[in-house]
């Protein structure tokens, strides 16, 4: 089995634990099997399919991005003022990003100062 996707069935079934819910509930929520669910952790070759995923992480409340995380990160939701800042940032060119990067670390220094 490839690491990544071992990394994938830990992350789920962390979240699953940490959510105090039994593979049987995460199954009737989600409408994925638990025998499936189960399969993912008793066959190393068993993968879950992204349908199954998706189900799964609905159930649990999270975005299917979520289990992708390493365990360091956390997600930060693109709210409309960032998904702006983003749309904008991609329309400068390599030169002004790194001005506009110097003049946001400038601000932020000021203000700690």
């Amino acid at each position: 089995m490839n690491e990544i996707l071992y990394n994938i069935k830990v992350r789920v079934k962390k979240i699953i634990d940490g959510k105090g819910f039994s593979i049987y509930k995460v199954a009737e929520l989600s409408g994925v099997s638990d025998t499936c669910i189960r399969n993912w952790y008793s066959k190393n070759d068993y993968e879950p399919t992204l349908d199954s995923l998706i189900k799964v992480c609905n159930a649990l409340n999270i975005s299917l991005s979520e289990i992708f995380l390493n365990e360091n990160e956390e997600m930060h939701p693109l709210t409309p003022d960032k998904k702006q800042l983003l749309d904008l940032w991609l329309l400068l060119t390599k030169e002004q990003q790194e001005h506009l990067l110097a003049f946001i670390k400038s601000i932020i220094t000021n203000v700690k100062n």
